[in-house]
């Protein structure tokens, strides 16, 4: 067998392989959703889900969530969406899995992650809500906590300075879409 038939089977198997819901791809992992996630630190939220399906995601089944009564708040490759609201024995047409969307996946690669060695640091960070109502409920949740400085708020965008500790915990509300070192 040539080279170039070689490379042509490998494709094929590889398109074959990825079909519809096969993975989830998020800019800080990568996995697949029907095998067991590893769940950092128990940091999923517990609200917000990624929904993985074995079809391509139609209007039906956007249809179908609302019904329920969750809100979708992304589109996720492949055929994942990121959505919010109570699981209770919610079940969709063509579901395959749900993950619980872990804190870590929202923190930008500028932005230091926590550990032991730096968990009191303070570090200035942008964090972004999925909407502006969104943003006023981490707004007044964060103006209780002396230790966390509100620089600058804009529709759902705040700027604040926190400890590396207290940025994972605000990472884990479920109306904080993602967090980046300030710009």
């Amino acid at each position: 067998m040539d080279f170039g038939i070689k490379v042509l089977a490998l494709a094929l198997f590889i398109s074959t392989s990825a079909s519809a819901g096969s993975l989830v791809r998020l800019k800080k992992a990568t996995f697949d959703p029907t095998q067991a996630v590893q769940v950092l630190n128990q940091s999923g939220n517990e609200r917000t889900w990624i929904v993985s399906f074995s079809t391509p995601i139609s209007e039906d089944i956007k249809k179908e969530i609302r019904a329920h009564g969750f809100e979708i708040l992304s589109f996720i490759p492949d055929s994942a969406l990121l959505i919010r609201g109570d699981k209770a024995d919610a079940h969709f047409s063509h579901e395959e899995a749900w993950t619980p969307y872990q804190a870590a996946w929202k923190w930008s690669e500028a932005l230091q992650a926590p550990s032991l060695a730096n968990q009191n640091q303070n570090q200035i960070a942008m964090v972004r809500a999925y909407s502006a109502q969104d943003a006023k409920k981490v707004l007044s949740r964060l103006q209780n906590n002396q230790n966390i400085f509100i620089l600058n708020n804009s529709a759902e965008f705040l700027v604040i300075r926190a400890t590396q500790s207290d940025l994972f915990e605000i990472s884990k509300m479920d109306e904080v879409a993602y967090l980046s070192d300030s710009p």
